[in-house]
């Protein structure tokens, strides 16, 4: 038997119920069968977008992926987009890694290899992980391809040639490596004049986007309020995009410019016929999943860049979660002190879910959170093996031993109906908060499913043999309403 994800993408050995009717249904045929049931979904009105793109903040590729990255921004990104396929949505789920900058020239100086062989070595090892963990990116790819050095050249020009960038000067500048003054020398760069578009930002931002999060509106208006100043967008280095300008040999685009566009040309590279639906069209919503480090980049400075070249969308929310810290400590990579997402699937083959399951129960959503491997035994042990291991289960065993695994069909009593009364309320709360991005408590919320069909059997006791079929008609229904209520199988087969 094949293995079947449910809810937050834990892994469940049980078939759903629809599908011991309807082995070869969809994961949206069987939404739709639940709807004919009288299950509804409630959600926030955004009729008016057609198509969601999501995008989850680049990797850096100097390193892997660990759980503080997995918990801030790409299982979230990963819920959200699973329950919007499900939800019958057209969705676009982009991802890569950044592979430009200072560090990866440093590491490659470093270690006596090229900064190409760095970010080969990392992509490699990023890309497999997220694979094997099951983020179901439609496209992950990255920022030394071809196609994206074509598309940010492009963006920078047409920002250039539309006389976008103005000269200015380092500030207090100074070497990363030993501290020093460097010697000023004749040099041409670009800057984006962040000053000019700081009136803009701050209606775009603080007037019509109250509903962000307030960590991320907070962010921006103290950025706002200390004023904008113009920001680089040029730097002598080796390593990077071509500055594709005359003249401008041995300059490169910043990262932190360059990186964004990355966005753009992974959706490029998926769609080169259709991309400009997602990033052009009013009708398509964008929502970047990022951590809190990112919040400037992606409220400030990408949407200024998206305005100055006049063609683009613009963010419609900005899901930025807090960190995640370890066993009390902070995350550190250079200390070593991290759990790296690479080594877990070595350590715990066939355990992505417990890990989704307790990085979902720990999300930084509000401030910063711990992770420690003694919740994660608890979690497993007494939420996923004790409160819905043992519900499916039960269902499934009783349904299989009375009923030679079919549903029984019966009469519904009272008793049935206040059940399946809450199972609906709870499959409303959950979309209501996934909607809203409150992913914690959208879990939470589903796990109250399992526990509801555990005391509806506990107060029948059907194993006693003197209930009729409607006490076994019930659960082994509840079992794929907890399923389709959270975030199963992908839509797409995943």
């Amino acid at each position: 038997m094949s293995r079947e994800r449910y809810g937050l993408h834990f892994y469940c050995p049980h078939v759903p119920a629809e599908r011991l009717i309807y082995p070869k249904a969809s994961a949206v045929q069987i939404y739709n069968l639940r709807q004919t049931r009288g299950i509804q979904i409630m959600s926030q009105d955004n009729s008016h977008f057609k198509r969601t793109l999501i995008t989850a903040a680049l990797p850096y590729a100097n390193g892997p992926v660990h759980i503080g990255h997995l918990a801030g921004v790409y299982v979230p990104a990963d819920i959200y987009a699973r329950y919007l396929r499900l939800r019958g949505r057209e969705v676009l789920f982009v991802c890569g890694s950044d592979e430009h900058g200072v560090p990866i020239t440093l590491q490659a100086k470093k270690r006596g290899i090229t900064p190409q062989e760095v970010v080969d070595q990392f992509h490699g090892i990023i890309k497999k992980s997220f694979e094997d963990f099951g983020i179901s990116f439609d496209i992950y790819s990255r920022t030394s391809s071809k196609t994206h050095e074509e598309t940010a050249s492009a963006f920078f020009r047409k920002l250039y040639d539309d006389g976008k960038f103005s000269p200015d000067e380092l500030i207090n500048p100074h070497s990363k490596l030993s501290g020093a003054t460097p010697v000023k020398r004749p040099t041409t760069h670009w800057y984006l004049p962040l000053n000019d578009y700081q009136d803009w930002l701050s209606k775009w931002i603080l007037e019509e986007h109250k509903e962000w999060r307030p960590n991320v509106y907070g962010q921006c208006k103290s950025w706002l309020d200390m004023g904008l100043k113009p920001r680089a967008v040029s730097r002598d280095l080796s390593w990077g995009i071509p500055v594709p300008v005359e003249g401008a040999e041995g300059k490169v685009l910043y990262v932190w410019f360059d990186a964004p566009i990355g966005y753009i040309s992974n959706t490029r590279e998926l769609l080169p016929d259709s991309w400009e639906t997602w990033w052009k069209d009013s009708s398509t919503r964008l929502i970047h999943f990022i951590g809190k480090d990112n919040i400037v980049f992606h409220c400030i400075v990408f949407p200024a860049m998206l305005k100055a070249e006049g063609s683009f969308i613009l963010p419609d929310n900005v899901p930025s979660n807090e960190f995640l810290n370890l066993e009390g400590d902070k995350i550190s990579t250079s200390k070593n002190w991290a759990v790296w997402l690479n080594e877990y699937l070595e350590d715990f083959p066939g355990k992505q879910d417990v890990l989704r399951y307790v990085l979902t129960a720990n999300a930084p959503e509000t401030k910063d959170n711990d992770f420690t491997w003694e919740d994660f035994k608890s979690r497993n042990n007494s939420e996923l093996v004790a409160i819905l291991g043992n519900f499916v289960n039960r269902a499934m065993v009783l349904t299989r031993k009375h009923f030679d695994g079919k549903v029984p069909a019966a009469e519904l009593t009272d008793e049935d109906k206040e059940v399946l009364s809450k199972m609906r309320e709870i499959r409303e709360e959950t979309a209501r908060l996934l909607e809203d991005f409150h992913f914690r408590d959208a879990q939470r919320t589903a796990m109250e499913l399992p526990r509801l069909g555990n005391k509806y059997l506990a107060d029948l006791e059907p194993w006693k043999g003197t209930s009729t079929s409607v006490t076994l008609s019930v659960p082994p229904w509840s079992c794929p309403d907890w399923g389709i209520s959270t975030s199963p199988t992908s839509s797409r087969g995943r």
